[in-house]
C-alpha cells in the first residue's frame, strides 16, 4: 500500500490500515508492535487526518495490551515461583527457595502477591534448618510486611514472628553480655 501512494500523497489511511491489518485479532501474523509503530507514524507525520484520533486510540488499546501480556506472564512466573517455596523448603534447599522468592519479588514490584512474597522470604531467613539463617534479615522483611501491606492476612502471623524473633534476639545479646561479664570476672 504504501509503495503506491506517491512520495507527495497521503499515506495516512495506508499506515492505518497496516496498523489494524497487523493488530487484527484474526490475523495469524498478528504483530502488535509492527501495529504500533504505523499507528505511530500516523500521529507523528499526520497530524491533521481524520484518522489521528482513530490512530491515538488504537496506540492506547495496543500499548494497553502489551502491557497486559507482560503483567500475565510475571504474575504467572510469581505464582511459579510460590508454588515451588513450599518443596524447596521441605527439601531444606533453603538457598534456591531464597533465591525463587527474590526473583519473584524483584518481578513483582509492589503488586502481585508481595506480601506472600516477603511472608516467604521472612520464613526463609528465620527456619530453623536453615544454615544460613538470619534473624535480622527475617525481622526485616516481616516489618517490610507489616508495614507495606497492613490489610494482608499475613500481618498477624507477621508480628507474631517478628516478636518471637526480637525476643530471641535480645536473648543472644544479653548471652553475649553474660559471656562478656564472665570474662570480666575471670580477670
Amino acid at each position: 500500500m504504501l509503495s503506491l501512494i506517491d512520495t507527495k500523497g497521503r499515506a495516512d489511511r495506508a499506515l492505518f490500515n497496516l496498523g489494524t491489518i497487523y493488530s487484527h485479532p484474526d490475523n495469524a501474523e498478528r504483530d502488535y508492535s509492527k501495529a504500533v509503530e504505523f499507528f505511530k507514524r500516523v500521529l507523528r507525520d499526520y497530524p491533521d487526518s481524520p484518522l489521528y484520533n482513530h490512530a491515538k486510540a488504537w496506540l492506547f488499546l495496543l500499548n494497553d495490551i502489551m502491557q497486559s501480556k507482560v503483567q500475565i506472564t510475571n504474575l504467572s512466573n510469581i505464582n511459579g515461583y510460590l508454588l515451588q517455596t513450599d518443596d524447596l523448603i521441605e527439601t531444606n534447599n533453603f538457598k534456591k527457595a531464597l533465591d525463587v522468592n527474590q526473583k519473584a519479588l524483584s518481578i513483582s514490584g509492589n503488586g502481585h502477591r508481595m506480601d506472600e512474597i516477603l511472608f516467604n522470604i521472612g520464613l526463609i531467613y528465620a527456619h530453623y534448618d536453615n544454615p544460613d539463617k538470619n534473624y535480622v534479615k527475617s525481622i526485616e522483611y516481616f516489618e517490610r510486611l507489616i508495614t507495606e501491606y497492613p490489610e494482608s492476612p499475613l500481618v498477624n502471623q507477621a508480628k507474631v514472628w517478628q516478636d518471637l524473633l526480637n525476643v530471641i534476639e535480645k536473648s543472644k545479646q544479653v548471652d553475649i553480655e553474660i559471656d562478656q561479664k564472665k570474662k570480666e570476672l575471670a580477670r
